[in-house]
């Protein structure tokens, strides 16, 4: 399959379960996965402790952190996670397995953090970090409309020395920068409006079942991609 044809795939996110560490575990377990991070290659007991710390996540759907499991129609291809600094400001993370590189999925996945994150009004202000040598994920954050602040030096470390993390942010009033011509639906639409064009389109018909989420009510097996991104 193509990259032009994988772009096709929209992504949604939904609540990650303990059955999806397997998954997890095929692309943490390698160096390429996590050559750029300050963790791996992970043990298979690694990736199930970080698992399960993930599932808890959804005990408290109000809490700092959220962590999401990102499928489409390959299969499961990847996670998501908002992190609460403060009240108004959040940072995104994801990761797509190592399969499906290349394929456009990770910006999909920010792209839909972004519109969670900004659906609460009293978010301000959501970033993004990325080792500077890692210019693929530096790569999505830009499509996503993240744009570039600078670089922290010696900024953080789990093990070894301390690692440089450029940071990239996304304010509450910027509009959105379109990924690719068929982005129509993004083009010229902040965050905000944004969050409420996924909510309108994705939520109403598709799910019953709801999760808290920063204070907002979603659906959260169900945030679809409004539209097909890069």
């Amino acid at each position: 399959m193509t990259a032009r044809g994988d772009r096709n795939h929209s992504v949604v996110l939904h609540q990650i379960e303990a059955a999806d560490a397997d998954r997890v575990h095929e692309w943490a377990s390698q160096e390429r996965a996590c050559r750029f991070q300050p963790w791996g290659p992970n043990t298979r007991e690694q990736t199930g402790d970080f698992v399960s710390e993930a599932v808890r996540t959804w005990e408290r759907p109000g809490g700092p952190r959220l962590v999401w499991a990102a499928s489409s129609a390959l299969g499961f291809i990847g996670m998501g996670e908002i992190k609460r600094h403060t009240t108004s400001c959040a940072d995104i993370a994801y990761a797509v397995h190592v399969a499906y590189w290349g394929r456009g999925l990770g910006t999909q996945i920010a792209r839909l953090l972004l519109a969670i994150a900004f659906a609460n009004p009293a978010v301000e202000r959501v970033q993004g970090t990325c080792d500077p040598r890692n210019l693929a994920s530096a790569a999505v954050l830009r499509r996503a409309g993240l744009t570039f602040e600078g670089t922290l030096r010696r900024a953080s470390s789990t093990t070894g020395p301390r690692r440089a993390f450029a940071t990239r942010s996304c304010s509450s009033g910027q509009a959105v920068a379109p990924a690719s011509a068929e982005c129509r639906a993004c083009r010229g639409r902040s965050p905000g409006r944004l969050a409420r064009y996924v909510a309108s389109r994705s939520l109403a018909p598709l799910l019953s079942a709801t999760s808290s989420v920063s204070g907002m009510t979603v659906a959260s097996s169900v945030f679809q991609a409004a539209s097909n991104t890069t």
